[in-house]
Protein backbone atom coordinates (compact mmCIF):
# COMPACT_ATOMS: atom_id res chain seq x y z
CA UNK A 1 0.00 0.00 0.00
CA UNK A 2 2.95 2.71 0.48
CA UNK A 3 3.33 2.27 -3.17
CA UNK A 4 -0.02 3.56 -3.74
CA UNK A 5 0.24 6.33 -1.23
CA UNK A 6 3.43 7.53 -2.78
CA UNK A 7 2.01 7.18 -6.56
CA UNK A 8 -1.16 9.01 -5.51
CA UNK A 9 0.49 11.92 -3.81
CA UNK A 10 2.79 11.88 -6.96
CA UNK A 11 -0.32 12.40 -8.91
CA UNK A 12 -2.00 14.70 -7.12
CA UNK A 13 1.39 16.99 -7.31
CA UNK A 14 1.60 16.79 -10.68
CA UNK A 15 -2.44 17.75 -11.41
CA UNK A 16 -1.62 20.73 -8.90
CA UNK A 17 1.39 21.67 -11.29
CA UNK A 18 -1.53 21.70 -13.95
CA UNK A 19 -0.51 18.29 -15.66
CA UNK A 20 -3.52 16.39 -16.78
CA UNK A 21 -2.54 12.92 -15.84
CA UNK A 22 -4.38 9.46 -15.19
CA UNK A 23 -3.81 6.53 -12.34
CA UNK A 24 -4.35 2.60 -13.03
CA UNK A 25 -4.08 0.35 -9.68
CA UNK A 26 -2.93 -2.79 -10.87
CA UNK A 27 -4.47 -5.11 -8.11
CA UNK A 28 -3.78 -8.72 -10.11
CA UNK A 29 -2.52 -11.00 -7.71
CA UNK A 30 -5.32 -13.44 -7.24
CA UNK A 31 -3.44 -15.47 -3.95
CA UNK A 32 -5.47 -13.37 -1.79
CA UNK A 33 -9.08 -14.49 -1.11
CA UNK A 34 -12.31 -13.14 -0.87
CA UNK A 35 -13.78 -10.25 -1.57
CA UNK A 36 -13.25 -8.27 1.46
CA UNK A 37 -8.97 -8.37 0.46
CA UNK A 38 -9.56 -6.54 -2.85
CA UNK A 39 -7.73 -3.60 -1.73
CA UNK A 40 -5.13 -5.67 -0.80
CA UNK A 41 -4.32 -7.34 -3.42
CA UNK A 42 -0.97 -6.95 -5.16
CA UNK A 43 0.28 -5.59 -8.79
CA UNK A 44 2.17 -8.58 -9.65
CA UNK A 45 3.67 -9.66 -13.58
CA UNK A 46 -0.05 -8.20 -15.31
CA UNK A 47 1.35 -4.98 -14.74
CA UNK A 48 3.41 -5.65 -17.78
CA UNK A 49 0.34 -6.71 -19.72
CA UNK A 50 -1.05 -3.15 -18.85
CA UNK A 51 1.88 -1.24 -19.64
CA UNK A 52 2.65 -2.83 -23.12
CA UNK A 53 -1.58 -2.24 -24.02
CA UNK A 54 -1.29 1.43 -22.10
CA UNK A 55 1.90 2.07 -23.80
CA UNK A 56 0.77 0.84 -27.49
CA UNK A 57 -2.72 2.60 -27.33
CA UNK A 58 -0.17 6.55 -25.75
CA UNK A 59 2.05 5.82 -28.66
CA UNK A 60 -1.20 5.87 -31.37
CA UNK A 61 -1.97 9.26 -29.74
CA UNK A 62 -5.06 7.86 -27.25
CA UNK A 63 -5.80 10.90 -25.15
CA UNK A 64 -4.66 10.85 -21.77
CA UNK A 65 -9.20 10.40 -21.06
CA UNK A 66 -9.23 7.30 -23.05
CA UNK A 67 -6.07 6.08 -21.76
CA UNK A 68 -7.91 6.04 -18.35
CA UNK A 69 -10.65 4.58 -19.87
CA UNK A 70 -8.57 1.67 -20.99
CA UNK A 71 -6.88 1.06 -18.34
CA UNK A 72 -10.01 0.81 -16.02
CA UNK A 73 -11.39 -1.59 -18.37
CA UNK A 74 -8.37 -3.88 -18.52
CA UNK A 75 -7.41 -4.36 -14.78
CA UNK A 76 -10.59 -6.32 -13.53
CA UNK A 77 -9.30 -8.86 -16.77
CA UNK A 78 -5.68 -9.69 -15.60
CA UNK A 79 -5.09 -12.18 -12.94
CA UNK A 80 -1.96 -13.72 -11.72
CA UNK A 81 -0.59 -16.48 -9.98
CA UNK A 82 2.69 -18.04 -8.97
CA UNK A 83 5.24 -19.74 -6.83
CA UNK A 84 8.56 -20.54 -5.49
CA UNK A 85 10.71 -22.69 -4.10
CA UNK A 86 13.11 -20.14 -2.75
CA UNK A 87 12.48 -16.58 -1.31
CA UNK A 88 14.18 -13.16 -3.07
CA UNK A 89 17.27 -11.54 -1.61
CA UNK A 90 16.48 -8.05 -0.31
CA UNK A 91 19.17 -5.94 -1.65
CA UNK A 92 21.74 -5.18 1.49
CA UNK A 93 20.83 -8.65 3.00
CA UNK A 94 22.64 -11.95 2.39
CA UNK A 95 19.78 -14.36 3.91
CA UNK A 96 16.81 -14.66 1.12
CA UNK A 97 13.34 -13.45 2.40
CA UNK A 98 12.06 -16.82 3.43
CA UNK A 99 13.51 -20.21 3.11
CA UNK A 100 11.64 -23.32 2.17
CA UNK A 101 12.45 -26.90 3.08
CA UNK A 102 14.27 -28.81 -0.31
CA UNK A 103 12.16 -29.72 -2.87
CA UNK A 104 9.41 -27.76 -1.29
CA UNK A 105 7.13 -25.45 -3.37
CA UNK A 106 5.32 -21.93 -1.80
CA UNK A 107 1.63 -20.49 -3.70
CA UNK A 108 0.78 -17.27 -3.90
CA UNK A 109 4.44 -15.74 -3.45
CA UNK A 110 4.21 -11.89 -4.03
CA UNK A 111 7.84 -10.14 -6.16
CA UNK A 112 9.22 -8.60 -2.81
CA UNK A 113 9.39 -11.88 -1.24
CA UNK A 114 6.56 -11.87 0.52
CA UNK A 115 5.34 -15.61 1.26
CA UNK A 116 2.58 -17.58 -0.41
CA UNK A 117 -0.20 -19.34 1.07
CA UNK A 118 0.47 -23.06 0.29
CA UNK A 119 3.38 -25.30 0.70
CA UNK A 120 4.05 -28.48 -0.33
CA UNK A 121 6.33 -31.03 -1.61
CA UNK A 122 7.12 -30.39 -5.72
CA UNK A 123 6.27 -33.08 -7.78
CA UNK A 124 6.15 -32.03 -11.31
CA UNK A 125 5.72 -29.18 -13.88
CA UNK A 126 2.28 -30.51 -15.12
CA UNK A 127 1.22 -30.54 -11.32
CA UNK A 128 2.06 -26.76 -10.23
CA UNK A 129 0.32 -25.41 -14.18
CA UNK A 130 -2.63 -27.70 -12.65
CA UNK A 131 -2.86 -25.51 -9.44
CA UNK A 132 -2.18 -22.24 -11.05
CA UNK A 133 -4.86 -22.38 -14.25
CA UNK A 134 -7.56 -23.88 -11.41
CA UNK A 135 -6.82 -20.90 -9.57
CA UNK A 136 -7.10 -18.84 -12.67
CA UNK A 137 -9.91 -20.59 -13.84
CA UNK A 138 -12.12 -20.24 -10.30
CA UNK A 139 -11.70 -16.35 -10.35
CA UNK A 140 -12.38 -15.76 -14.17
CA UNK A 141 -15.35 -18.51 -14.69
CA UNK A 142 -14.13 -18.62 -17.69
CA UNK A 143 -16.21 -21.00 -20.78
CA UNK A 144 -14.85 -22.69 -23.76
CA UNK A 145 -14.48 -20.18 -26.60
CA UNK A 146 -13.48 -17.83 -24.31
CA UNK A 147 -10.07 -15.71 -25.71
CA UNK A 148 -7.26 -14.54 -23.75
CA UNK A 149 -3.79 -13.52 -23.21
CA UNK A 150 -0.94 -15.42 -21.67
CA UNK A 151 2.24 -14.34 -19.90
CA UNK A 152 4.44 -17.14 -18.11
CA UNK A 153 6.94 -14.91 -16.23
CA UNK A 154 10.46 -16.18 -14.37
CA UNK A 155 10.95 -14.42 -11.24
CA UNK A 156 14.59 -14.38 -11.48
CA UNK A 157 15.95 -17.63 -10.66
CA UNK A 158 14.27 -20.28 -13.26
CA UNK A 159 16.23 -21.76 -16.18
CA UNK A 160 14.76 -20.99 -19.92
CA UNK A 161 13.94 -25.03 -20.12
CA UNK A 162 12.02 -24.77 -16.59
CA UNK A 163 10.13 -21.95 -17.94
CA UNK A 164 9.33 -23.09 -21.35
CA UNK A 165 8.46 -26.79 -19.97
CA UNK A 166 5.61 -24.77 -17.48
CA UNK A 167 4.37 -22.97 -20.57
CA UNK A 168 3.83 -25.79 -22.31
CA UNK A 169 2.12 -27.18 -19.46
CA UNK A 170 -0.28 -24.34 -18.91
CA UNK A 171 -1.45 -24.55 -23.15
CA UNK A 172 -2.09 -27.81 -23.13
CA UNK A 173 -4.93 -27.33 -19.91
CA UNK A 174 -5.80 -24.33 -21.26
CA UNK A 175 -6.44 -26.38 -24.70
CA UNK A 176 -8.19 -29.27 -22.57
CA UNK A 177 -10.50 -26.10 -21.49
CA UNK A 178 -11.51 -25.05 -24.13
CA UNK A 179 -10.32 -21.79 -24.24
CA UNK A 180 -8.40 -19.61 -26.76
CA UNK A 181 -5.28 -18.52 -26.32
CA UNK A 182 -4.13 -15.59 -29.06
CA UNK A 183 -1.27 -14.04 -27.55
CA UNK A 184 1.61 -16.17 -25.67
CA UNK A 185 4.77 -14.13 -23.66
CA UNK A 186 7.05 -16.64 -21.59
CA UNK A 187 10.66 -14.88 -20.49
CA UNK A 188 12.16 -12.75 -17.56
CA UNK A 189 9.71 -9.77 -17.12
CA UNK A 190 9.16 -8.84 -14.10
CA UNK A 191 11.56 -10.28 -11.36
CA UNK A 192 12.17 -10.82 -7.96
CA UNK A 193 16.25 -11.11 -7.42
CA UNK A 194 17.18 -14.77 -8.07
CA UNK A 195 13.89 -15.87 -6.55
CA UNK A 196 13.31 -19.48 -8.58
CA UNK A 197 9.82 -19.61 -9.39
CA UNK A 198 7.46 -17.85 -11.81
CA UNK A 199 4.07 -16.56 -12.27
CA UNK A 200 1.11 -17.20 -14.69
CA UNK A 201 -0.92 -13.98 -15.97
CA UNK A 202 -3.98 -13.95 -17.76
CA UNK A 203 -6.13 -11.62 -19.49
CA UNK A 204 -9.39 -12.13 -20.30
CA UNK A 205 -9.31 -10.59 -24.18
CA UNK A 206 -12.68 -9.27 -23.79
CA UNK A 207 -12.20 -6.67 -26.48
CA UNK A 208 -10.30 -7.28 -30.25
CA UNK A 209 -8.60 -4.63 -29.77
CA UNK A 210 -6.72 -4.90 -26.72
CA UNK A 211 -4.94 -8.27 -28.74
CA UNK A 212 -3.86 -5.38 -31.68
CA UNK A 213 -2.56 -2.97 -29.01
CA UNK A 214 -0.14 -6.42 -27.28
CA UNK A 215 0.89 -7.58 -30.86
CA UNK A 216 2.05 -3.71 -31.58
CA UNK A 217 5.62 -3.53 -32.39
CA UNK A 218 8.13 -1.98 -29.84
CA UNK A 219 11.64 -1.64 -29.21
CA UNK A 220 12.91 -3.21 -25.95
CA UNK A 221 14.96 -6.32 -25.04
CA UNK A 222 12.68 -7.71 -22.45
CA UNK A 223 9.75 -7.45 -24.86
CA UNK A 224 10.65 -9.82 -27.88
CA UNK A 225 9.08 -9.59 -30.90
CA UNK A 226 7.73 -12.76 -32.45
Amino acid sequence: MQDVTQFTAARDELRQAGWHVGMAIVRDDVSVAGTDFQQRRRGVAGTVLVHKIIGAAAAQGMSVDKLQRLADQLLPEIKTIGFSSSGAVIPGHSNPSFKLPENTISYGVGIHGEPGYHEEPFQSSEMLAHELVNKLQINFHWRADDHFAVLVDSLGGTTAMETLVFANDVRQLLSLAGVHVDFAKVGTFLSSNGMHGLSLSLLHLVDPSWLQLLQAPVQTPSWPQA
